[in-house]
């Protein structure tokens, strides 16, 4: 489980956090139509590890948004388990306007500490591009073992071809094209943020979009 401290920072994004999804782990529902202002999807830094909680709240209020989800093998009443947990601790995506994010934010009765990871360069919030964001969403939902949930760090070191994946359970999909593990895998960023690297994607399986430098 990836753990992102306080203390992390890069050229791409503040990423600010202690470091993907089934439909009871998201909202869909419609928001105030006194809020109609364009939406977008932000990263959300939630403290202590309560972005369920945070969740729950945003929930109540049909505010979409998603956490990262994965199994993971738990002991409840000295018998091992899988359960659903989240990937990423401290993070939740939210889809939402600006003035909805920041009337949230000052809500007397919100009382976790959230705040918006940033890009590192500029200090605005990073700002997920909605297809970026589905691409991401549709990986981590297939809850596939094999699937890698990636600290910025680690995909830094990751350099690949731009690819779009033509058929199976991530087609459609835009990442880049990498071996990690010995499996030849599509990784979809986030940046500043995390990234998640699909289980096995065969060659034929893909189309270069963009070749490396």
């Amino acid at each position: 489980m990836i753990q992102l401290n306080n203390q992390t920072k890069n050229t791409q994004g503040d990423t600010s956090l202690n470091p993907i999804p089934d439909d009871k782990h998201m909202n869909y529902s419609t928001c105030n139509t006194a809020h109609e202002e364009e939406k977008h999807w932000f990263a959300i830094r939630v403290t202590y590890s309560r972005e369920l909680k945070f969740k729950n709240y945003l929930d109540q209020l049909g505010v979409d948004n998603y956490i990262p989800m994965a199994f993971h093998k738990v002991e409840r009443k000295g018998r091992i388990q899988k359960e659903l947990l989240p990937a990423v601790h401290n993070l939740v995506f939210v889809y939402i306007s600006t003035t909805r994010m920041e009337e949230i934010r000052k809500d007397p009765q919100l009382i976790i500490p959230i705040h918006y990871i940033r890009d590192y360069a500029t200090q605005s919030p990073v700002i997920v591009p909605d297809k970026q964001m589905r691409d991401f969403m549709q990986v981590a939902e297939q809850h596939n073992p094999d699937n890698l949930f990636l600290s910025v760090e680690d995909v830094a070191l990751r350099k690949g071809d731009k690819v779009r994946v033509l058929s199976g359970p991530f087609k459609g999909v835009i990442g880049t094209f990498v071996r990690i593990k010995r499996n030849r895998r599509v990784v979809v960023d986030i940046p500043g943020v995390m990234a998640i690297a699909s289980a096995f994607v065969h060659p034929n399986d893909v189309e270069i979009i963009e070749k490396k430098d």
